[in-house]
């Protein structure tokens, strides 16, 4: 199952290696075009991956049996139980690029060192007791967060150009 999840989310980095470099230059003449391009490409990407994530889960257990074989009809359930990291991780390449783009590495980095403590923390807790399925359910939840929180930055960077002070201008 997670062999399979860890490369879905490649469609969105391709995607977004061909749009995000447009965002490098972000200013008040192009503000407006790219907010609606960036919220074009986040429904683009909600889209494709929601749609995704309810045909994984749709299908998984005919799909693993039948790609696998029978004995791995069990991970059908840890697949299911992936979709939410599927689709957390489509989002990162939009939102991280962005914010690196205007200078949020470091805010970036300790939210993702949240995710993995959250993670690790979480994986000691579940797997003993649910093994795979409590592996599944850590690594879904962990990265949640993180994205909430970058989105929550990114957003915070677009209100700026957006709500950012009038200078008065002098007469002369």
């Amino acid at each position: 199952a997670k062999q399979l999840i860890i490369y879905l989310p490649q469609i969105s980095i391709a995607i977004s290696m061909g749009t995000m470099p447009l965002f490098a230059k972000l200013n008040d003449e192009n503000k407006h075009r790219l907010r609606l391009l960036f919220r074009k490409l986040l429904l683009l990407n909600a889209l494709l991956f929601g749609l995704l994530g309810i045909g994984l889960f749709t299908l998984a257990d005919w799909f693993v049996p039948f790609l696998l074989g029978e004995e791995y009809q069990k991970a059908s359930t840890v697949l299911k139980l992936l979709i939410p990291f599927l689709v957390t991780m489509s989002f990162i390449p939009f939102i991280d690029v962005f914010l690196d783009y205007q200078g949020q590495v470091k805010r970036r980095t300790v939210n993702y060192i949240m995710a993995l403590l959250l993670n690790v923390v979480l994986n000691v807790l579940l797997i003993p007791k649910y093994g795979a399925i409590g592996a599944a359910c850590a690594t879904s939840v962990s990265f949640v967060p993180c994205l909430i929180l970058n989105s929550f930055f990114a957003k915070k960077i677009w209100s700026t150009y957006f709500h950012s002070p009038i200078e008065p201008t002098q007469p002369e």
